[in-house]
């Protein structure tokens, strides 16, 4: 979240009322403080993990060869 572009972005599609409602989920792993709250007061779940390993670990739980 060091990009304003990606906060721009989050911002953007988060005011649609339809999406907002959805619980959204972030991959970061060693997260700032700056973050966490960024990413809270934007409904998202942060998951702290590596982005290939959080990957794996997904495509492992639904059998998936990557």
């Amino acid at each position: 979240m060091c990009d304003w572009n990606f906060r721009a972005l989050v911002h953007i599609l988060r005011k649609d009322e339809k999406i907002r409602k959805v619980k959204g989920f972030a991959v970061r792993h060693n997260a700032a403080d700056f973050e966490r709250f960024y990413w809270d007061s934007m409904n998202v779940q942060l998951i702290e993990a590596e982005a290939a390993e959080f990957i794996n670990g997904l495509a492992a739980e639904m059998s998936i060869r990557i």
